[in-house]
This record gives C-alpha cells, structure tokens and sequence, in this order.
C-alpha cells in the first residue's frame, strides 16, 4: 500500500508493489507434489494520520492618518494710547512741578496649543482553536480464499467460502 507521498510512505513503511498492478489469472492449474503448500492472505488496514496545513493570514496594521481640524477661540488685545488734550479746568489738582513717571503694560492673547493623547479602543489579535471531527471513508481490501472439492460425496462441485486473515 502506497500512499503516494514518500513522507507518508517513510513514515507508516508503506513500501510495496505498485497498486496498479495486474493479477494474471493462471488458464492451467498445476498439481502441487508437496506435501503442505503455503498461501499467504493479507489484509490492507486504514492508517488515517494527520498534517497541519495554512489555511489563510490575517495581517493587522496599524496606521497613523492625519485629520485637519479647526477650532474657533477669542483673544484679545490691549495697547496703550497717550492722547494730549486740554484741561477742563485751570486749578491744579495733585503733584505737579515734579518728576513722575507712569508705566502701562500692554497684554496680548495669543493661542497656546496642545494636543493629549487618549486610548479610544483596544484590538486584540488572537487565535482560536477548536477542535472538529472528521469521518475518514475509504475501501480496504483483504484476501480471501474459496475451496472447492471434488469427491464422491454429495456436496461435489460445490463452493464453500472460508473466510481466512492474517490478522496479528
């Protein structure tokens, strides 16, 4: 019995005569002139083994895509402006004839950016085994004999079929 992959062969020692061979049936049957002949029944036994195949990938990427966005934001703006104008009236009111200096700080807003980064969802890769059975159907084949006898008796001619294996 071969299986027709040298692997498999190796493996179970499957090495034997082709399977397509022809069995020549004899026209003429001899005699034998020895006092016990041998004919050896075999039996061909189902040895189902077992191969691990790819059956397909699954590539998970992950990318870095870039989105504009616009966000409105109010700022403002200070500045200071010295006008000259004239007095409404003509008395002095505080300090004057001295030296005096005044300082006005001019603001400005100016937008600050920053950017957080939060996990929005998880992808968890994994694989997964289940476990399936599988009925394996194939023919085998065994010899058998057939014994026919001929004599005196009443039964001549007749074929009897005698189950014989060579099981161990």
């Amino acid at each position: 019995m071969s299986t027709g992959s040298i692997f498999w062969d190796a493996m179970f020692d499957m090495w034997s005569a082709p399977l397509g061979r022809s069995v020549a049936r004899p026209t003429n049957v001899q005699t034998s002139s020895q006092a016990e002949e041998i004919i050896p029944l075999a039996e061909e036994t189902l040895i189902v083994g077992k191969q691990t195949v790819t059956s397909g990938t699954t590539t998970v990427r992950r990318v870095v895509v870039e989105t504009p966005v616009e966000q409105q934001v109010s700022l403002y703006d200070e500045r200071v402006i010295v006008e000259r104008r004239k007095p409404v009236t003509d008395a002095a009111t505080g300090e004057t004839l001295a030296e005096l200096t005044i300082e006005m700080i001019e603001s400005s807003e100016v937008p600050v950016v920053g950017k957080s980064i939060k996990v929005r969802e998880e992808v968890v890769v994994r694989r997964e085994r289940t476990s399936r059975v599988e009925t394996v159907r194939d023919t085998v084949r065994r010899d058998e004999i057939e014994i026919e006898q001929s004599g005196q008796n009443e039964r001549s001619g007749r074929k009897r079929p005698a189950l014989a294996s060579s099981r161990k």
